[in-house]
């Protein structure tokens, strides 16, 4: 018995919530093309593999799981990206235990593949290989100091990347690229032990973003001045902007009102702000400028903010339905 692959296309932002299954992200468009691309799931013996090849720059966070083990490959890194804000390469390997966060930047041609699976079932699968499961490896959140060798990244590449194609029919291949994937992870993590911190706490530049973004989102409802935003970032404003250009390719301005128009996306497809009018809803957010919102709403998304109430009041009722 072999994967059977299930492909999905990445049609709008929403998609990329379940860039792991049954994950539900948060996902950000971040500066540059919208985020496009194709989404892969399969699964067997009690492990569910994940794949995503993404045509775009999205910010994307939140639990892989709340009662597994996600263990992730980066196979091609899109230029920019970043996990915890720091700089990844292909090949780098993080394992995320049940309830940590993700945090990465996904830029334009990367490509991932990941294995969701319980602590149990991922001893068994190190017994059945004949490999002893490294301790730290289920211990801690983190990338492995470590990245795969050049070589054999191309050859998970060049088993992954088919499945993302159109023309593969999922009932006749035969490469088991999930598992082949988890047989070097485990010999990756067997062969050289875990040391330092695991890359998890930004450095430099990135710590001066982590600490502005945290800011961010605790004030999204409140007037958020670079001045003090700088403060709260323990930094000059010309630092501060030059940390996020490096690292977010974004300024602060554009990224609060980036997150804002997030907000106010998220609560447009909801049945409980149906009432309300969308000049209200972006007031409640910190934009008053309703011409000005749409505008910059239409060039982030692709849509105008009525599209998107008409979407998401069309996805209500279809779920009701069903119910």
């Amino acid at each position: 018995m072999h994967e059977r692959w299930h492909r999905f296309d990445i049609r709008q932002l929403e998609d990329f919530t379940n860039a792991v299954f049954g994950a539900e992200l948060e996902v950000i468009q971040m500066a540059g093309p919208r985020v496009r691309g194709s989404l892969a799931f399969a699964a067997r013996n009690g492990i569910t593999f994940s794949s995503g090849l993404i045509q775009g720059s999205v910010a994307v966070s939140g639990p892989l799981s709340h009662d597994a083990i996600t263990i992730g490959v980066a196979l091609r890194v899109g230029q920019g990206s970043t996990q915890w804000l720091n700089t990844i390469r292909s090949g780098d390997v993080g394992v995320f235990l049940p309830g940590d966060e993700q945090d990465g930047l996904f830029t334009k041609g990367s490509l991932y593949f990941a294995a969701t699976l319980t602590e149990k079932r991922l001893e068994e699968e190190a017994a059945r290989e004949g490999l002893k499961l490294e301790p730290g490896m289920v211990s801690r959140t983190g990338l492995h100091f470590k990245s795969i060798s050049t070589r054999t990244v191309a050859q998970l590449y060049r088993s992954v990347a088919p499945i993302h194609s159109n023309r593969v029919n999922y009932d006749e291949r035969r490469a088991e690229a999930g598992f082949a994937m988890m047989r070097i992870v485990l010999e990756h993590y067997a062969r050289l032990p875990l040391v330092g911190d695991g890359r998890v706490d930004p450095l430099g530049r990135a710590s001066i973003v982590d600490k502005a973004r945290r800011y961010i989102r605790a004030n999204l409802t409140h007037p958020v001045s670079m001045e003090t935003l700088a403060a709260a970032s323990g930094t000059s404003q010309r630092s501060l902007a030059r940390a996020f250009v490096e690292v977010l390719h974004d300024t602060p301005a554009n990224y609060v009102r980036r997150l804002r128009l997030h907000r106010i996306r998220k609560e447009l497809a909801t049945e409980a702000q149906r009432g309300c009018r969308v000049s209200e809803i972006a007031e409640k957010w910190g934009i008053a400028e309703p011409g000005r919102m749409s505008g910059w709403y239409r060039e982030l998304f692709g849509e105008l903010p009525s599209e998107t109430r008409a979407r998401g009041q069309l996805q209500n009722q279809i779920k009701k339905q069903l119910l």
